[in-house]
């Protein structure tokens, strides 16, 4: 859901357009960018402080401090490198093998990428109808966990799969067990 963060009125706030926390105490901030704003590597440096700016109490240790993900989803080149996806960490100049670990990665994903091969097709399938128009939104975008799902007719196996949802601790487990029920299931019959 959009957040708002106001810490003092005296200095800049931000409104995330969608800020999520995970199990593992991660936070996200995804945004969505239809024009090219300047300085947008230090707009992401600040979502970043902005998001960690109440993750740390008086007297904490700084590992407590939650890892941070701000994803930009631009309907433009942000870098012009024609890539799908750009993900920033911080790591060291001199040898790129040494890595800052300060736990933030900064990841913008353009809509006029055109690195199909490097990138997984769901990614590409996302980002396409992000652009697509109102007629073109009712495409297929080839989403075959949907399809499977919505094949599905019998109410009892959708109740199942509902619970398996709601208990999954990630997506790529929920796939998981999906595909462990549906194929239980068509062993049975």
């Amino acid at each position: 859901k959009e957040k708002s963060l106001v810490y003092h009125p005296e200095y800049k706030g931000v409104r995330l357009d969608i800020y999520a926390e995970d199990e593992n105490h991660t936070h996200y901030n995804v945004e969505m960018q239809v024009r090219k704003k300047k300085a947008l590597g230090k707009r992401s440096r600040y979502y970043h402080s902005q998001m960690v700016m109440e993750a740390l109490a008086n007297g904490e240790d700084y590992e407590t401090l939650p890892d941070t993900f701000v994803i930009f989803v631009c309907d433009f080149d942000p870098f012009e490198e024609h890539l799908y996806c750009y993900t920033f960490g911080n790591e060291c100049k001199e040898n790129k093998r040494v890595k800052l670990d300060d736990g933030s990665c900064t990841i913008f994903l353009s809509t006029k990428g055109e690195n199909e091969e490097e990138v997984p097709p769901e990614l590409v399938r996302f980002l396409k109808f992000v652009t697509a128009d109102l007629e073109e939104s009712e495409e297929d975008f080839q989403d075959e966990l949907r399809d499977r799902i919505a094949g599905i007719e019998n109410l009892e196996d959708l109740k199942i799969l509902f619970k398996i949802a709601a208990r999954a601790d990630s997506f790529h487990t929920f796939e998981e067990k999906m595909e462990e029920r549906l194929h239980s299931k068509e062993k049975q019959e």
